[in-house]
């Protein structure tokens, strides 16, 4: 059985994917902590509806059977990186980031990550 035809598991693979793409968004944030007019950025949200939609709709892929057809669109995936302008301590070097902020996001995404791959053994074991 392959466990990617599951919608849950594609949108539990999905959900990992951007926790994880997130947390090296966020660490980059913390090395550049002291840098000054450093912009921080962070990852749009995932929708859920959003995504639950697109996990169960059924996958097509174009495929250009002529070299006149037009080439498939490229898909650059559902993450978004947004930049951070606001920050709850003023600083005078301009730098948005606060490491208090980025460790809360951290272990946020933590908990996200765990929880998918939770969501994964309860529905193997079922």
């Amino acid at each position: 059985m392959d466990l990617q035809n599951l919608a849950i598991f594609r949108m539990a693979k999905v959900k990992m994917d951007w926790v994880g793409q997130r947390q090296q968004i966020l660490a980059e944030n913390i090395a550049n902590a002291d840098t000054p007019h450093y912009t921080a950025h962070d990852l749009k949200a995932l929708n859920f509806k959003e995504l639950a939609e697109q996990a169960t709709a059924p996958r097509t892929t174009m495929v250009a059977t002529d070299p006149s057809h037009m080439k498939p669109p490229v898909v650059t995936g559902p993450y978004e990186v947004q930049e951070i302008n606001r920050s709850t301590e003023a600083k005078l070097d301009g730098n948005p980031v606060s490491i208090e902020d980025q460790m809360q996001k951290m272990a946020d995404g933590r908990s996200q990550y765990v929880f998918a791959i939770n969501l994964i053994h309860k529905n193997l074991s079922m």
